[in-house]
């Protein structure tokens, strides 16, 4: 155990570990990532791997209207979702998806 500590600090000291590739490399081979410049190709990797998928999900009146104002205000990257009981006020929102709650045990 005392080996592989002092092996540690041994690196350290020595400022870049023994399986660090040489000549300014990365592991895969390319310089790219050190120097700070990528191909278009590796900036989709990037890009593909930030991707995030948002769903703002607005419940009754109150939501359903903050929905709306997002869908006027022209807010995009979001999937816009309305919940709501009161089947007239989620009629009139523009929502990607609208879930109407309840329905089964309403009559009118």
């Amino acid at each position: 155990m005392d080996s592989l500590i002092d092996d540690a600090i041994d690196e350290a000291e020595e400022g870049e570990p023994a399986d660090a590739p040489a000549d300014g490399q990365s592991a895969d081979g390319s310089e790219s990532r050190q120097t700070g410049t990528m191909t278009d190709d590796e900036l989709e990797d990037v890009l593909q791997d930030l991707q995030t998928d948002i769903t703002v999900v607005g419940c009754g009146g109150a939501g359903g209207n903050t929905i709306n104002r997002m869908h006027e205000e022209g807010i995009h990257g979001a999937k816009l979702v309305a919940a709501n009981t009161d089947v007239q006020h989620l009629v009139e929102i523009e929502a990607d998806t609208k879930i109407l709650m309840g329905c089964l045990l309403y009559t009118s």
